[in-house]
């Protein structure tokens, strides 16, 4: 996931990046709390651990950290 790790390198102290892999039926619970209906989905959750940004499919890294930052300064 190249992508995923150049957000995570461009966020780094600022978000904690994390991954899961969709097929491990273990991971259902987190799947079900956070509404993740398939795989390649995205989402910035707050401390609250409410849902500030999500997006699904293919992601272009300097949009989504440009977005990312934009909600980090609101």
């Amino acid at each position: 996931m190249p992508a995923v790790s150049g957000i995570k390198e461009a966020l780094s102290g600022q978000v904690k990046v994390v991954t899961l892999d969709y097929d491990d039926r273990s991971l259902d619970p987190i799947r079900r709390r956070y509404n993740i209906t398939g795989q390649a989905q995205y989402l910035l959750v707050d401390e609250a651990d409410s849902v500030l940004w999500r997006h699904f499919g293919r992601i272009d890294p300097d949009r989504v950290i440009a977005e990312i930052e934009a909600i980090l300064q609101a």
